[in-house]
């Protein structure tokens, strides 16, 4: 596991905003050259971490080498007419080029963590941040191993950045799109009507509203349960939806829940003229996350909806101790949030489900 905490070593020692003795040495004048070369630096990271990693790297990623391998389609017609076709197409497109597993990995993760990094850059105020959260509490853990998913979270990305350009043709074509590679990347469509509320909510009792709502259904939750069986996808009928079993761990459902109160305390009243208001948006999909986590307590299926938003949330969260009045407590904010993440990456990663913990690179 130890490799991890290199990695998070070499992206806190390169962060130009710390100005470390390596930092010095590459910073440029031009603060967003330095963005540019910094997320570009951590792209390389995520590079070695996830496209060099042995196949034992990841609970379903022998699952995936053996699809890859040996599955075989006679027909075109047969992939389409198959459940989540895009993946399929995608997988036989690569084999068709005679590519061996490893560089199919290589390209699949780099599918996978390249809209993470133009999200770094485009919304994120503190990347060095946001890139240690994502290994703790956020899409990384996970996309060690579902490649499917993590390919249709990735799309989904994506659309996101067409859905806050109000390109509605777009942002539909890429959920579509997602769609083909997981079925569950459909409920990223309320992506867009969440946009269009954000933008008009201007009081703080509307935002402490909203949080109540989303942390209440830890208690109603439950009346939603039949109604859950209507919108769960055939190819996962062999799966109980609800067990006594917690497929996610109550450490991470407090962390999302104590990140959401803080960016509730810290919000700030978004500009007249600010017709995005990104961080209402970042805020409201933390509160999705929130919701589909409650229910991946029981519901592991459902929980891995979280997912879609997660990112954002753990974007918004940064930006807004980033961004705070409170000068005198910011940086402690923004240590004690890398804290917490590293703390969690100990804690939560030996038990970690995807079964990522014991990294080897595919020659050892």
């Amino acid at each position: 596991m130890w490799i991890y905490f290199v990695i998070v070593f070499i992206a806190v020692i390169f962060d130009p905003t710390k100005k470390t003795l390596i930092s010095k040495k590459i910073i440029l004048e031009d603060e967003d050259q330095n963005k540019i070369k910094y997320v570009f630096i951590l792209g390389i990271l995520y590079f070695i971490i996830m496209g060099l990693r042995d196949v034992s790297v990841g609970i379903d990623l022998k699952q995936y080498k053996f699809l890859y391998q040996y599955k075989n389609y006679s027909t075109f017609k047969e992939i389409i007419s198959e459940d989540e076709f895009g993946f399929k197409i995608y997988m036989v497109f690569m084999r068709k080029l005679n590519l061996n597993w490893q560089i199919y990995l290589i390209i699949s993760s780099i599918i996978i963590f390249s809209p993470w990094m133009y999200a770094f850059y485009k919304y994120c105020d503190n990347i060095c941040s946001i890139f240690i959260m994502n290994f703790a509490l956020g899409l990384f853990p996970f996309c060690m191993s579902g490649i499917r998913q993590s390919i249709a979270i990735a799309l989904t990305i994506i659309a996101f950045r067409f859905a806050i350009k109000h390109n509605i043709f777009l942002f539909i074509l890429f959920v579509f799109l997602a769609y083909t590679f997981h079925f569950s990347a459909i409920v990223f469509i309320i992506a867009y009507p969440i946009i269009i509320f954000a933008a008009k909510i201007r009081k703080k009792k509307n935002i402490w509203l909203i949080l109540l709502v989303s942390f209440s259904f830890i208690f109603i939750g439950g009346l939603f349960a039949p109604y859950i069986e209507y919108i769960k996808p055939t190819r996962y009928e062999k799966f109980k939806i609800f067990t006594s079993m917690f497929l996610f761990n109550p450490v991470v459902l407090l962390c999302y829940m104590g990140m959401l109160i803080v960016m509730a305390y810290l919000w700030k009243k978004p500009k007249e003229d600010d017709k995005i208001c990104i961080n209402n948006i970042f805020f409201l999909f933390g509160c999705l996350t929130v919701i589909f986590t409650i229910y991946g307590m029981k519901a592991g299926q459902i929980g891995r909806l979280a997912y879609y938003f997660q990112l954002f949330m753990c974007i918004g969260i940064v930006n807004s101790i980033k961004n705070t009045s409170i000068v005198q407590h910011k940086k402690l904010m923004m240590f004690a949030c890398d804290c917490i993440s590293i703390l969690a990456i100990i804690i939560t990663y030996p038990n970690i489900a995807t079964q990522i913990d014991n990294f080897k690179f595919f020659w050892q």
